[in-house]
């Protein structure tokens, strides 16, 4: 039975374009490359016919083309179905959640008891989630080229391409005013041809005039302060751009200074999300971290910067000492080559001084020539010149290599000891937990709700928080805490970047292992979120957002005259402490040897025995 009522769209294609009945069976070979071309156009993984319920004509014609229609169908792999009005919003709900590609669904309007039929059964629906394509007869009254209201109940990011009676003419249906429908004609098609596509649909669907519409829109006051100058300028000059190449205005209807939270018992919604929640405003001039949560509640335009996520702290006022910047010029590697070079070379050493001659080995002056190897590294003058011409060529090559090394060594050890950098006192996020610094928060913001519901990668903070005064409300006022108290606020780099050159200190940051897209948000199901994203990428692509960005917030620090920083005992510190080692190591050794000369004395000597023994041999 349905695929036999599908082949009503057949009979109603010719109906409404005045084509005699008699004629329908030899033309349907021609209606066939429309149906087709529709599908195509909107990419749709099949065809979903709605009729009014009381249509069931049957007969012989119908049944030959049912048997045409279905034979094409299944040759093309496309899925059709007949459904009726009753059914059409399980139906569309039943896509909407995800269980397949967008279908086209084709309606046929006669007249306007089952226009009336239409309105009644999308009343409660979202249509502008799927591509629609509408047969309206003459009896409905609607003027296919200037339709008058909006008699099908369209949105502005509605799909829907019609056809009407008499007229060959394809024509894409939208409506911006809720009582006005637009009309672009997108093609003129003939009887048996393919359907030529005059205008880009995919264009005209995002790239609209929106008229001078006015949407409400919802802010946060505190980003209007006076000490937040670069975040109202970004905000208010982003405000006008898309106003301007858009074409609509936004009238403030909603303050509030908290971003918009959910409250994990109650469910409820607080700040800008439950005005949003609440339908009390269109979009939120303000930049929103998208979340999973949120977009319960909103829809998000796309991410109009990407952030990292950081907990900054006042920097300590004294340096840091690089203790081990000594050993940092080079790594373990080379340190362990150049440690087996000297002991290899004490050996060769000793055998180009003992020319080859048993024993080969001696512990004694085993040492003896290492001292002298790592005398000529320090450049360290010898004890003797070398008595053999091969010794002489070795120490020759080994002060040789010993210039490179140190040259090597004096270049790099420079960078280490010269440049002095002040860190924060922890540099992980166990370090941060060891500590006593409490942690804040924005109020209301993305990030307060992770912490809060224990994030896998930012919920461990949750223990730091300060809870015996309120949280800040705006950026600025966190970042000033963070220089007067010992705390860490979270937050990331584009707030930082906004307050940072007015900020009464130097603060560092830890990077969290957590990034945040931000954009504007929009009413849940929006019919301004296609556009919006269109204007937004042509900003985006023309340069303007990043010009915005570069402006107002990531703005380049004027260098100032700076007096000379004068060199402290804690910033030599380093070599000191060398020295002094050297010198308690070499008390120690004194102290030692002075033990130990002292013992032998303390001990009582022998008298020699004499022998008795004569020399067979006398020297003379």
């Amino acid at each position: 039975m349905k695929y036999l009522l599908l082949l009503t769209f057949v009979n109603l294609i010719f109906k409404v374009n005045g084509i005699d009945v008699d004629k329908r069976a030899v033309l349907f070979e021609k209606v066939i490359p429309l149906i087709q071309d529709i599908i195509s156009f909107y990419n749709s993984f099949g065809v979903y016919f709605v009729f009014e319920s009381h249509i069931d004509d049957c007969n012989l014609d119908l049944k030959t083309w049912e048997n045409t229609a279905v034979r094409w169908l299944s040759r093309m792999y496309i899925m059709s179905q007949v459904i009726d009005y009753n059914n059409l919003e399980e139906m569309s709900q039943k896509h909407r959640r995800g269980y397949s590609r967008s279908p086209l669904f084709v309606i046929f309007v006669e007249d306007t008891k089952s226009l009336e039929h239409f309105r009644n059964s999308i009343r409660n629906s979202d249509i502008s989630a799927y591509s629609w394509f509408a047969l309206i007869g003459e009896s409905t009254g609607i003027d296919c080229k200037n339709p008058q209201g909006n008699p099908l109940n369209l949105k502005m990011d509605t799909r829907m391409i019609a056809n009407c009676q008499k007229s060959w003419n394809i024509m894409k249906y939208y409506s911006i005013f809720e009582n006005t429908t637009e009309a672009v004609q997108l093609a003129v098609w003939a009887p048996g041809s393919h359907l030529i596509i005059e205008s880009d649909d995919n264009v005209l669907q995002v790239k609209k005039n929106m008229k001078g519409i006015a949407l409400r829109g919802a802010v946060r006051p505190a980003t209007s302060a006076a000490y937040n100058q670069n975040w109202k300028n970004y905000l208010t000059k982003l405000k006008a751009e898309l106003e301007n190449v858009a074409n609509f205005t936004i009238n403030v209807t909603v303050n509030d200074d908290s971003c918009g939270y959910q409250d994990e018992d109650t469910k409820k919604w607080f700040g800008l999300m439950k005005a949003m929640s609440e339908n009390r405003a269109d979009i939120v001039i303000a930049l929103l971290s998208m979340s999973n949560t949120r977009l319960q509640v909103v829809d998000f335009t796309i991410p109009l910067m990407t952030t990292h996520v950081h907990l900054y702290a006042r920097l300590p006022n004294s340096t840091n000492i690089q203790w081990s910047a000594y050993f940092r010029v080079f790594d373990k590697y080379s340190w362990m080559a150049l440690g087996l070079t000297v002991l290899i070379l004490s050996a060769v050493l000793g055998l180009t001084k003992n020319k080859m001659q048993r024993p080969y080995f001696n512990s004694r002056t085993y040492l003896e020539n290492f001292i002298n190897v790592w005398g000529i590294y320090t450049q360290q003058g010898l004890p003797e010149p070398p008595n053999n011409q091969a010794s002489q060529m070795l120490c020759f090559w080994i002060l040789l290599s010993s210039l490179f090394i140190n040259a090597l060594y004096s270049a790099s050890i420079t960078s280490y000891i010269t440049v002095l950098t002040t860190v924060l006192p922890f540099s992980t996020i166990d370090e941060f937990l060891n500590s006593d610094y409490q942690l804040i928060i924005l109020n209301g913001s993305r990030g307060e709700d992770l912490i809060l519901h224990g994030d896998p990668l930012v919920g461990v903070l949750k223990e730091h928080l300060r809870t015996n005064k309120p949280m800040p409300v705006q950026p600025y006022e966190g970042f000033q805490q963070a220089c007067r108290e010992k705390i860490a606020f979270y937050s990331n780099e584009v707030s930082f970047s906004g307050s940072n050159q007015i900020l009464s200190c130097v603060l560092g940051s830890l990077q969290l292992p957590r990034i945040e897209w931000m954009s504007l948000a929009l009413a849940k199901d929006s019919p301004y979120t296609e556009t919006l994203n269109y204007y937004i990428l042509r900003l985006m692509n023309n340069g303007i957002m990043q010009r915005l960005k570069s402006k107002y917030l990531y703005k380049y620090e004027e260098l100032t005259d700076s007096n000379p920083n004068y060199v402290t005992l804690w910033e030599v510190m380093p070599i000191l402490a060398i020295l002094l080692i050297g010198v308690i190591t070499a008390l120690l050794v004194l102290c030692l040897e002075v033990r130990v000369h002292n013992y032998c004395r303390s001990i009582p000597k022998h008298p020699a025995v004499k022998s008795n023994i004569k020399p067979r041999i006398a020297w003379k």
